[in-house]
């Protein structure tokens, strides 16, 4: 009955502990003559497990292949229209104070570099009002030489009446512009007007008021300058080695991609200030590329093009950039700024266009194809265990089999710890530089097998009371591309895996 009632015991412990412990099945530990033999933990971690938790601005591509390449993208940097050329007027209040007055460039905030040949309104109002101080009928003739509809210039003609009372006034309220082309220059505009009293004098107006309101352009062309502008900066997150505990990879054919869409259509250049690999360590290693000293000449529309969009993309590489040496430091994050340069060849000659809706959009991207020489880095995982339960153990005996489908040498350790991860034993097979062997590629570099790897440990009855308080496993796995000291190029895919699963075997006292 004593016997019976210890079996029911361990056989309830059992239970508990299968039902505590993380990812458990079935395991099959071999032809033990154990009293009792129990699986601690199955483990399938794929290459698509492992970097499938990823930040927002980050995409996952498998090929048809099944190789892996991951995207990591920084945010949309934009630059509208009137980030650029800002030709508006809400409210613009002008005292005319001659028969020919000018308005210039300047009162509408045009940068000196802009040499516009003409506006088209989209929208707008005029206002004239003015006053006459002389007690006679007058007549005032205004015209805006600049202002054109239809091949004609703006004109506009008033009769005022002097009806006994003074000052006499005129003039026209809130009339509508749109549809209006300002033909360009210096100056912008000019207004003229004659006043012919009845008598056929002309005169100046001792008060001539035009106002400008809600002035918008649709389309604009021209010289549109060479004054540099900022675009932004950004910093893309790269957690790909967020779960790495050490080591570098370098990747074959790692690409920092420019994407710029651009409807402005005049020549542009976007200009780096730098860019920075930020290494898990905190490295800040700048990419060198003649095109960062150079710019990068975006495409654009022409003449020919309005209203179409010209996409252009740019790749730093590994046979223009330094990009392979620097992103073996593990990046953490890419950091960039830059600026766009209008006519970089300042031609003043050179004609473009640009509308109010006119936008050049620039997101730069982090890609990193999972193909290349590959150097001692880590994982670690972690599983509970309950030992606490177990008593009068005479002998235990630890089983882990792993199963390598990753063209990578593992390296395990295994380690039991407290609930403070106080390391309160380890299994052995760390000492010898055990290793897992890679799963065997062919020439290419593709997978065509897998390597199993079978690792037994004997706890005697000290060893184990060590353990009793021990409330996880944790195993670092270590990887590298092979044993050799020529790395072969390898070829990573989704469903590339390491299975893991332990077992313990326990003799107890009767």
């Amino acid at each position: 009955m004593k016997y019976l009632l210890q079996i029911v015991s361990y056989s309830l412990l059992c239970c508990a502990i299968l039902s505590s412990c993380t990812k458990i099945d079935s395991l099959e530990i071999g032809d033990y003559q154990a009293e009792y033999a129990l699986p601690l933990f199955t483990s399938d971690l794929s290459l698509q497990d492992i970097i499938s938790n990823r930040v927002d601005n980050t995409t996952l591509t498998v090929n048809t292949d099944g190789q892996l390449t991951l995207n990591y993208k920084g945010a949309l940097l934009t630059k509208g229209a009137s980030d650029i050329f800002n030709f508006t007027a809400a409210f613009l209040p002008i005292q005319v104070t001659d028969t020919v007055f000018n308005i210039s460039n300047e009162d509408f905030e045009i940068p000196g570099s802009i040499d516009i040949d003409f506006l088209d309104l989209k929208s707008g109002q005029i206002t004239i009002q003015y006053e006459s101080e002389i007690p006679q009928d007058v007549e005032v003739k205004v015209t805006i030489p600049q202002f054109v509809k239809d091949g004609e210039s703006y004109t506009r003609t008033f009769d005022s009446k002097y009806d006994g009372d003074l000052p006499i006034t005129g003039g026209i309220i809130g009339e509508n512009l749109a549809g209006y082309r300002i033909e360009g220059g210096e100056p912008l505009i000019t207004v003229l007007y004659d006043a012919i009293l009845a008598d056929g004098t002309k005169v100046i107006l001792p008060s001539f008021f035009m106002v400008l309101t809600n002035l918008e352009y649709g389309y604009a062309e021209g010289f549109l300058g060479n004054d540099v502008y900022d675009i932004g900066k950004d910093t893309i997150e790269i957690d790909f080695f967020d779960t790495w505990e050490q080591g570098i990879v370098n990747f074959e054919d790692p690409k920092i991609i420019l994407t710029a869409t651009n409807s402005f259509g005049f020549p542009l250049d976007a200009n780096f200030f730098g860019i920075d690999i930020i290494g898990i360590e905190g490295e800040r290693l700048g990419l060198v590329s003649e095109s960062i000293n150079d710019g990068i000449a975006l495409g654009f529309p022409s003449l020919s093009q309005v209203g179409q969009t010209i996409t252009t993309s740019f790749s730093f590489n590994k046979d223009n950039s330094n990009i392979r040496d620097i992103l073996a430091v593990g990046p953490a994050a890419v950091e960039y700024e830059l600026d766009g340069e209008p006519n970089p060849a300042e031609d003043p000659n050179s004609r473009g266009f640009m509308t109010d809706s006119s936008r050049i959009d620039v997101q730069m991207e982090v890609e990193l194809p999972l193909n290349g020489y590959t150097f001692g880095f880590a994982l670690k995982d972690t599983f509970d265990i309950e030992f606490s339960n177990y008593e009068n153990v005479n002998a235990a005996e630890f089983k882990l089999i792993t199963e390598n489908a990753i063209p990578l040498a593992l390296k395990v350790d295994v380690s039991f710890v407290d609930e403070s991860f106080n390391v309160l034993d380890r299994l052995n097979v760390a000492e010898g530089n055990q290793y897992v062997g890679a799963a065997p590629v062919d020439e290419n570099g593709f997978v065509n097998g897998i390597n199993t790897e079978e690792i037994i440990e004997g706890f005697d009855a000290a060893r184990f009371e060590k353990i009793r308080k021990a409330k996880k496993i944790v195993i670092r796995t270590a990887f590298n591309t092979t044993n050799s000291d020529i790395p072969q190029l390898v070829k990573f895919n989704a469903d590339q895996s390491v299975k893991s699963r332990m077992g313990l075997k326990v003799e107890v006292l009767n």
